[in-house]
């Protein structure tokens, strides 16, 4: 038994079965439809009361536009004749308001206002309403508040002598006019009631909505806002929503206390369901030392060898045999990995040096062909220049540290290799570079930049006029960014894309070009994925290549033929 619980999958198996899964799946799915019925029922019974309250505030809305339709079809010569008006008249129109407030039994206000100059503002309410001095004050606040008033005759919320209304703003010729509604006192009469407790509404007019609760202070925030956030509390639930199209206002009950109303037979349903997660949680602590540490284990050794730590080697030993298994197996991989790794360098050390014997000999012949016509010619300073450049040439070929030499060296090879060039081919080629300061001793791979160059003038020449070579060298960052561009005839796209891909390019002759192929080869040998390699090129325009790998200088200063 002791050898079964050894393998991973039996183990799991074991503990699983033999604890959580009937716990919790029966009590979770008890808990869960005993509680959800119990809520409902709660929630049903809140909603008829939300529904039939709502139908008498927001039927009062209904009820004012109806009436306030009417009023102006019967004024129409008051509101927007031509005549101007006259105080009897407006006194007639707010009493005919105060009239119609008491009728419905609506808790509100008529506001008129003449648009003439010196123009008396009249302001009727119902009689549930507050007291003059209140009305008076209010008064002075819509005058305020008119001026700010956005779309005529809808419905909003708004503030007066802190007291909520329902407020329509309207402008005609002669009057403007504002009718409130209060809505606020009533709604907190009747959640005070006993079976509305822990309740609130949330009223809306698409703008700005308020939150009422009985007993606390009341705020008004914007449309868009979280509403869970802006109540203050995370755990209200929406219980029911009604709207009222005609005015654009909508209300919305929300409910605090529903768990405390849950039976509580239900509640250690739902204990039953919380203890079968803890059991869960303990079940972690379990796979989590039994399988997930072991886990980690192998995905770290996996990100060290992804970043190029090929002597790492997992030491650590598995609580299974399952896992031992697998770290034997990834220290045999990981030193295949390191061997193999370890040839394709000396097979990239060999590559290069095949590229030193095809150019060598290649360089060595042409050379040996141009002394011989500069003799011919007697031109004896330009033979011995030329040969003091041939002596630098193959000295820094055929060195013997041939890795990783400065930015420093491989550029006054780079020189000495244009300035061979140029006695070649005089009035042909020109070149300029441009190396930043500090990083004349940054580490670089040999015959890097000499490579491109070559490309350059091997390839990019033309005919009719001169071809400048620029190389610029900066510092980034942790990165030395390197660019060889030529104003040559450049290459087809094709190419272009076939040496960015990092394949070899085969010409139609079927011969091999290996130069740049070996080049991003050494780059991924010394540098892995932390180096970029990429070359852009237009027919007859020139070619650009742009080279970046990590910054790293050397320790010892480098002598001349380093």
């Amino acid at each position: 038994m002791k050898k079964l619980l050894r393998q991973l999958d039996k183990r799991l198996m074991f503990f699983i079965c033999l604890t959580v899964i009937p716990v919790n799946i029966l009590a979770i799915f008890l808990s869960y439809v005993a509680i959800r019925e119990a809520r409902e029922r709660i929630a049903v019974s809140y909603r008829t009361e939300f529904e039939i309250f709502m139908e008498g505030q927001l039927g009062s809305l209904e009820t004012i536009d109806r009436w306030y339709a009417g009023l102006i079809s019967e004024n129409q010569q008051e509101f927007m004749g031509a005549a101007e008006v006259n105080e009897v008249a407006s006194i007639v129109l707010a009493n005919e308001a105060r009239e119609a407030l008491n009728l419905y039994g609506i808790s509100g206000f008529f506001y008129l206002e003449e648009k003439k100059e010196n123009g008396k503002i009249y302001m009727s309410s119902s009689s549930k309403l507050a007291n003059p001095d209140d009305i008076q004050m209010m008064k002075t606040e819509l005058q305020m508040k008119e001026k700010e008033a956005g779309s005529m005759g809808k419905w909003k919320i708004t503030c007066l002598q802190e007291r909520y209304f329902f407020l329509s703003f309207t402008t005609y010729r002669n009057y403007n006019v504002c009718i409130g509604l209060d809505f606020n006192t009533e709604a907190e009469q009747w959640l005070m009631s006993d079976h509305m407790e822990q309740c609130g509404i949330l009223y809306s007019d698409s703008v700005n909505q308020i939150f009422l609760q009985p007993g606390k202070n009341i705020e008004m925030f914007p449309e868009d806002a979280e509403t869970g956030n802006s109540m203050g509390k995370e755990r209200w639930e929406s219980v029911s929503r009604i709207s009222n199209e005609g005015s654009r206002i909508y209300a919305e009950l929300f409910h605090y206390g529903r768990w405390t109303a849950t039976p509580a037979a239900y509640l250690i349903l739902q204990f039953i369901a919380w203890l079968g997660i803890a059991i869960l949680a303990l079940l972690w602590i379990l796979i989590r030392r039994q399988a997930v540490h072991p886990m980690k284990v192998l995905e770290n050794g996996l990100q060290q060898l992804e970043q190029r730590n090929w002597a790492f080697r997992i030491n650590e030993r598995a609580a299974t045999e399952d896992y031992d298994y697998i770290y034997c197996k990834f220290n045999e991989m990981a030193e295949d990995i390191q061997m193999a790794r370890e040839q394709e360098k000396m097979l990239y050390e060999t590559q290069l040096n095949n590229l030193k014997l095809q150019v060598n000999p290649h360089l060595l012949l042409n050379s040996l062909n141009m002394i011989y016509s500069l003799a011919q010619t007697k031109q004896y300073e330009v033979i011995q220049k030329y040969t003091m450049n041939l002596v630098e040439y193959f000295r820094y070929c055929l060195r013997e540290n041939n890795d990783l030499v400065t930015v420093k060296a491989e550029m006054r090879f780079v020189e000495n290799y244009l300035d061979i060039q140029k006695i070649r081919y005089p009035g042909e080629i020109s070149s300029v570079y441009y190396m930043e300061e500090g990083i004349e001793n940054a580490l670089i791979p040999s015959l890097l930049i000499q490579n491109f160059v070559e490309n350059a003038v091997k390839y990019a020449r033309k005919s009719d006029e001169a071809i400048e070579i620029l190389i610029y060298m900066r510092k980034e960052e942790d990165k030395l960014c390197i660019s060889v561009n030529d104003t040559g005839e450049g290459m087809e796209s094709d190419l272009a894309e076939c040496l960015n891909e990092g394949k070899m390019y085969i010409d139609k002759n079927g011969d091999r070009h290996i130069g740049v192929y070996n080049c991003r080869k050494r780059l991924e040998a010394f540098y892995g994925d932390k180096t970029e390699l990429h070359i852009s090129s237009t027919a007859g325009e020139g070619t650009q290549v742009w080279i970046t790998l990590p910054f790293t200088v050397s320790k010892d200063e480098m002598s001349d033929l380093c």
